[in-house]
């Protein structure tokens, strides 16, 4: 063989293994919970892989850079089942480096921090895990001196005061002590006024603060809160509320100024939240517009002085491999725009020595990878909103944008050059404005209303079943097992850009199987009006609801339950809507605009069970001793007295028959008067 391709093939051989321990060496697992990585090439830490209910499950991550770099990481996904579960954050290669801090038990949105040095230090700390837990963490190595970090304006964002005033054409505001804990008894607010003509775009990027976890009060906001209002017309008004890790938040002003409030009560391991505001000019979104596309923000990050972070090595594009980039608009790509979905083909003969592995041919999402591959294409297939696609608009059409990043290039014999690249392949599709584009659903508990009807904008349902009473932990196993009686724990809610939208249930009722107008069914609730005697819900007008009802079965032979909810949307402030009037049961009923946005979720299939009960069996088992005793005695007495009867008859026979011998003038008699 000849010696140069033999040496060639044990170095890829030895690259090959290489890789894959290098790949398996980063999953924390019970035998691999220590975990050093190296990030001269970028990467992402991803959730644990430990069996269900596992207890001692926390892992270490030691993250090491190469000399005169900076690490920065992004947190992408963090969400824990346990409430004192949480993630920390140490600025240095060890647990006595300075704490940037504890993250826990869940988070919403990105958030980008910069190390000091060359070395961070992450570890996840769970009693129990479950694996409904999520962590996805992006880490890359940059050079110390494409890294800026400033406070502007001369105050950090996390500045806390009740008085804080900001102006100019951006800026960024962050919770106290962010990127670190927040304390208790916390009480910010924020006044920010755009130029006169302007109006301000605001929106949350990232955001983790307590619920109600001790107060009680789910949908109240009453332990941590955000409180986001606008000047209108000389009067202040509540544009919305947030608290736990709802979904993040954007709107626009309808005058110049804003207000942000931030309340706490006690400190714990929330990180808190970050936001930018933007002045818009009437050019970039005429006046009465409140749907124009998010504005594009510069890469943020902070690091642990709370300091805003940029990097001239981060641009907006997802992280790569490092390599060149190579912004390739006119490649041969096949895309078609379809009602619900987009799907983008491109022909590997097109792209010599591409790379198939998830982490180098992807879109803007990193999860979003090929569905189809063969040796002759790979195809991409996703929803509009899906995959971190970006719409936007103009007077006529509405365009979806996303790109495709691929690594390819044919490798050189030569070592001291390299064809390999990354390529950046943008493409939308565009469709003409109406009323509904589409009604998007990939899952059976979320429906996705793609429309452009003024006033409304895109907006998601969601229908979730929880496990407990206060609706933290959401069940995903399915089909569930429920006893008859024990309660059941439901939720619906809409997410939107809009403020003003609420959620109204036309109908929720249970069937025996996925489909809606199935039978037998059983109503649970009718235009917001309780039909079920163990129903427990109080309707208001709000973007979320809960209800919990008794578990039942069907009395016919049906052995599923499904539960469906009929949902529509409108707007707060409409008093003649549906929402506002809430619970009329003889109303008559009549078509709406509303209709148009409603969409059907169901929860199941549950299996309904009889719970065995000790006590209970007990009781039946001396019921049924109490019952045959009964019986018993009952058999007795007929036997007595059905031989007292046999007695009498046969002695009554015997009187007749004499009677009969004796009397033949009386029988005669009584014919004859007769």
């Amino acid at each position: 063989m000849n010696p140069l391709l033999l040496r060639k093939l044990l170095l890829v051989g030895v690259v090959w293994v290489y890789s894959i321990s290098e790949a398996d060496g980063s999953v924390c697992s019970p035998s691999n919970t220590d975990i050093d990585i190296d990030a001269q090439v970028p990467g992402v830490i991803s959730t644990p892989e430990f069996p269900d209910g596992s207890t001692g499950s926390s892992c270490a991550y030691k993250i090491q850079a190469p000399e005169n770099f900076r690490l920065a990481i992004t947190i992408e996904a963090l969400k824990f089942a346990g409430l004192d579960d949480h993630l920390v954050i140490h600025d240095g290669a060890d647990d006595q480096s300075p704490m940037m801090g504890r993250y826990g038990s869940c988070t919403t949105g990105s958030l980008t921090l910069f190390s000091r040095g060359n070395a961070i230090l992450l570890k996840t700390v769970s009693a129990t895990f479950r694996t409904s837990n999520e962590l996805r963490i992006a880490y890359r190595a940059i050079e110390s001196e494409t890294v800026t970090c400033s406070s502007p304006g001369g105050n950090l964002p996390n500045l806390c005061t009740d008085d804080n005033h900001l102006g100019g054409l951006s800026g960024v505001i962050s919770s106290p002590n962010f990127p670190k804990n927040y304390g208790a008894k916390e009480y910010c607010t924020w006044n920010i006024a755009a130029p006169p003509g302007y109006r301000i775009q605001f929106a949350i990027r990232f955001l983790g603060i307590e619920n109600y976890r001790y107060s009680k009060r789910p949908n109240d906001c009453f332990d941590d809160s955000i409180t986001i209002s606008e000047s209108r017309e000389n009067k202040t008004r509540d544009i919305k509320k947030l608290c736990g890790c709802q979904s993040l938040f954007s709107f626009i002003t309808s005058e110049e100024t804003m207000f942000v409030t931030f309340r706490t009560y006690r400190e714990n391991n929330w990180p808190g939240f970050y936001a930018t505001y933007q002045a818009l000019s009437p050019e970039e979104c005429p006046s009465g517009n409140t749907n124009c596309p998010l504005k594009d923000f510069d890469p943020t990050g902070f690091n642990a002085q709370g300091e805003v972070c940029k990097s001239s090595a981060i641009d907006d594009s997802r992280p790569t491999d490092g390599g060149n980039i190579t912004l390739y608009a006119e490649a041969k790509i096949d895309v078609v725009c379809r009602p619900d979905f987009i799907e983008v083909s491109l022909k590997i003969s097109d792209f010599p020595g591409i790379v198939f592995n998830d982490s180098s041919l992807h879109l803007e999402d990193r999860n979003c990878v090929p569905g189809y591959k063969d040796d002759l294409k790979v195809t991409f297939k996703f929803g509009l909103e899906d995959c971190d696609t970006r719409h936007v608009n103009d007077r006529e059409k509405i365009y979806y944008k996303n790109k495709i990043y691929l690594k390819a290039g044919e490798a050189a014999e030569d070592e001291a050059i390299t064809r390999e690249h990354t390529e950046i392949i943008p493409f939308h599709c565009g469709y003409n404005k109406k009323a509904i584009l589409s009604k998007v659903s990939y899952n059976p508990r979320v429906v996705q209303i793609l429309t452009d009807t003024e006033g409304v904008g895109n907006f998601t349902y969601y229908m979730d079943m929880y496990e407990d009473e206060n609706n933290n932990v959401t069940v995903t196993q399915f089909p569930k097992e429920v006893g008859l009686g024990q309660k059941m724990y439901y939720g619906f809610r809409v997410e939107s850009e809009d403020t003003d939208l609420v959620v109204f249930p036309d109908v929720c009722k249970a069937t025996a199987s996925p489909n809606f107008d199935s039978t037998p069914d059983h109503v649970i609730i009718d235009k917001a009006c309780s039909k079920d005697n163990t129903l427990q819900y109080n309707y208001g007008q709000s973007s979320e609801h809960f209800f919990n009802i008794a578990a039942f079965r069907f009395a016919e032979s049906f052995n599923d339950i499904y539960v469906h909810c009929k949902l529509t949307i409108c707007r707060k402030d409409d008093g003649e809507s549906r929402c506002a009037k809430g619970c009329q049961p003889t109303r008559r009923r009549t078509r709406s605009t509303e209709e148009d946005f409603d969409a059907s979720l169901y929860i199941g299939p549950l299996k309904p069970k009889v719970v065995e009960n000790k006590a209970v069996k007990e009781n039946q088992y001396n019921q049924s001793d109490s019952d045959n005793s009964m019986i018993s005695i009952v058999g007795i007495l007929v036997g007595v007295l059905g031989t007292v009867a046999i007695g009498l008859i046969i002695s009554l026979i015997v009187i007749s028959r004499r009677r009969k011998s004796s009397g033949q003038g009386l029988s005669l008699i009584v014919s004859e008067e007769m």
